[in-house]
């Protein structure tokens, strides 16, 4: 057993850092725009946020910048002033407090405040509690089911892991139904924990296992997401290429179309210097008889026109030149810049990739060793499991032989089931000079712990009845106490286990029946009128006040048809039925007076019907012992100078 819990402590430490990184995974970053700014100018957009949202200026929910002020407020450690503006709040809209997401927002952002703040951790399940009932009332299944997540937290951190697993057990089926992956494996790490706080070592480790396969799929999931960012990534830059390899031949043809306007035009100018040569000769020819001054005049008045347009045709071809050179220069720059752009996109490509097959590879070499834990661990509990199923034939063959009970109380009932193979509840019986002794006990704890208290319970019983002689059943408690406690050194050590019993001596000669309990109570059912008659409030061993403790002595007379019942705590705090609730022990006298009149055999299978049908779907969390037996005046001769001074009831202080 120490070797087992010892694997399972090894096993805690990477098993708590991955929860602790899956539960911060959850929470809500805090916005982009508000990175690097100082803390105070941050707090004061959020509280600005809210009142906007609140009268319905912003498309977020009230709720959203309640959390991102929460989360900032932890990360400046501003516990103080963040309860503070959270309580000033509520009570400054306590008109929506009890039904508005933003007030259940609050109330989580006040469990959080609580857990991290000094002296105030005890107030974080209340503040979750509230903020549970909200989102119940709203009937937000994803709401509810992160607040029951966040109060069990709060009752895990105040040691409260039972109510804890009440909360993650209704909190995991509603993650289920809205399919949110990150809150079912916050829900599963934290019960395998809770779990294994409380020693239930399977569902622990069936927790836990949950946990990691979700975890893996998350994060498969994350780097799917990733590799479809790169592909879309990829294709937009190939995009931009071919965008770029357009424009490319667009100036290209542009260039082109700029050269062949520039051949024409100089073909053009050719063909006009031609027609000028031809037009001056012709000129020259019809203008021999002109005055020598006019054709002088003329002569320069067609030169000044010729170099006007020898000018105006440089002036053209230079800008032409400049503009194509321009356009070239601009296209190998968006060219080269495209192809650096490309580069880098490239590289990161690469480094991502190799990002993506490091954290792939860490995966599988956490699978691996999981695997291997998983493995060891199902080797050691089916060698747990053997000892405890050998431990468990060596309890029976302790226990008393039923058959043997029966004939002495012929009409009678066992209604037995231990919660794990071993039991801490067990029966005793004992017959001594003309009595017979019947006794129910309930030992501290169940499983092996318990197990191991009720073996020496019957040790000392046996000790008390058969070697002391002691008959009486007051003795026979006050002397079963100083035994345990001598036995367990209670007086000098902090050990606390004790025993809870009620114990029966019917006295066959005197016709009388004796009743002494510690904590547990005896129904006995006479001419139809049902009895509960209270034990003593203290248990067998455990603390003691008092300077010494007795037990009361209950004494009935059995001159009439009576039947009496013997049980432990574990049928009535049995959880079940359509709202998950206790059976209660008003329901369970109620059915045993209910059926009195019947053969105990047919009692017994109507209690078995019973609680098979109130926990169908539910475990069974207690041992349960239930014990029935009728005895009558027509059973025995009991002498009646002993019984008439006895009423029908009495209560005798040991």
């Amino acid at each position: 057993m120490n070797r087992y819990l010892m694997h399972i402590s090894s096993f805690r430490l990477p098993f708590l850092c991955l929860l602790i990184i899956t539960y911060v995974g959850n929470a809500p970053a805090v916005a982009a725009d508000t990175k690097g700014r100082p803390a105070r100018e941050q707090l004061a957009m959020y509280k600005d946020s809210v009142s906007l949202s609140m009268s319905g200026k912003t498309k977020r929910e009230t709720g959203y910048y309640m959390n991102q002020l929460a989360n900032l407020f932890l990360i400046h450690k501003q516990n103080k002033e963040g309860i503070a503006y959270f309580d000033q709040w509520l009570r400054d809209n306590a008109s929506r407090a009890q039904t508005s997401s933003a007030a259940a927002a609050s109330y989580v952002a006040l469990g959080k405040l609580y857990l991290t703040a000094f002296n105030k951790k005890g107030l974080a399940p209340e503040a979750f509690h509230k903020a549970v009932e909200i989102y119940r009332r709203r009937k937000d299944k994803a709401g509810l089911s992160d607040a029951l997540i966040n109060e069990a937290t709060g009752l895990m951190r105040n040691n409260r892991y039972d109510k804890a697993l009440t909360a993650l057990e209704e909190a995991l089926p509603l993650a289920k139904k809205v399919d949110d992956l990150h809150l079912q494996r916050t829900a599963y790490g934290l019960l395998g924990e809770v779990h294994k706080q409380l020693g239930h070592y399977k569902p622990s480790l069936e927790a836990m296992t949950r946990h990691t396969e979700l975890d893996k799929r998350i994060r498969a999931n994350e780097v799917q997401e990733k590799e479809e960012q790169m592909r879309q990534q990829t294709e937009e830059m190939m995009a931009r290429e071919e965008e770029a390899q357009r424009v490319n031949e667009e100036l290209e043809e542009r260039s082109m179309r700029a050269e062949r306007e520039i051949s024409r035009k100089e073909r053009d100018l050719r063909s006009t210097r031609q027609t000028l040569r031809e037009t001056e000769k012709i000129t020259r020819e019809r203008q021999l008889e002109i005055d020598n001054l006019k054709k002088e005049a003329q002569i320069k008045e067609l030169t000044l026109r010729k170099q006007e347009e020898t000018l105006r045709f440089e002036r053209y071809v230079r800008y032409s030149l400049m503009i194509l050179a321009l356009l070239i220069f601009v296209f190998l720059a968006v060219a080269y810049w495209g192809y650096l752009q490309k580069r880098n996109a490239n590289i990161q490509l690469m480094k991502q990739k190799k990002e993506i097959q490091d954290q792939h590879d860490e995966i599988e070499q956490q699978s691996l060793a999981l695997m291997d834990a998983i493995r060891e661990i199902e080797k050691k509990n089916h060698d747990i499991t053997s000892s405890i199923t050998y431990a468990q034939r060596i309890q029976q063959a302790i226990l008393p032989d039923w058959e043997e009970i029966r004939h002495v109380f012929a009409d009678s009932f066992l209604l037995y089931r231990p919660r794990d193979i071993v039991s801490g509840d067990f029966f005793w019986f004992a017959r001594k000079n003309g009595k017979v002794i019947i006794a129910a006990v309930d030992c501290t704890g169940h499983g092996v712990p318990g197990a191991f208290i009720s073996m020496a319970g019957h040790t000392w019983l046996k000790h008390i009845v058969h070697e002391r002689g002691i008959t009486q059943a007051d003795e026979i408690l006050n002397q079963l106490h100083q035994d345990l406690r001598q036995s367990l050194r209670q007086e000098r050590t902090e050990n606390r286990d004790g025993m809870d019993l009620a114990l029966v001596v019917v006295d066959e000669k005197a016709g009388i029946l004796e009743f002494a309990g510690a904590k547990n109570p005896v129904v006995i059912i006479q001419n139809g009128e049902m009895q509960v008659v209270k034990g003593d409030r203290q248990a067998i061993g455990g603390h003691q006040h008092e300077v010494e403790r007795k037990f009361t002595r209950h004494v009935f007379r059995l001159d009439t048809p009576t039947r009496f019942y013997l049980f432990s705590d574990g049928f009535q705090d049995q959880f079940g039925g359509t709202d998950n609730q206790k059976f209660m022990v008003k329901r369970f006298h109620k059915l045993i007076h209910e059926r009195h009149l019947q053969p105990m055999e047919k009692q017994l299978k109507a209690l078995q019907q019973d609680l098979d049908n109130w926990m169908e779907g539910y475990r069974q969390i207690d041992d349960i012992l239930v014990m029935g037996f009728r005895v009558g005046a027509e059973e025995f001769s009991p002498n009646a100078s002993q019984t008439e001074a006895l009423p029908a009831s009495a209560e005798v202080r040991g």
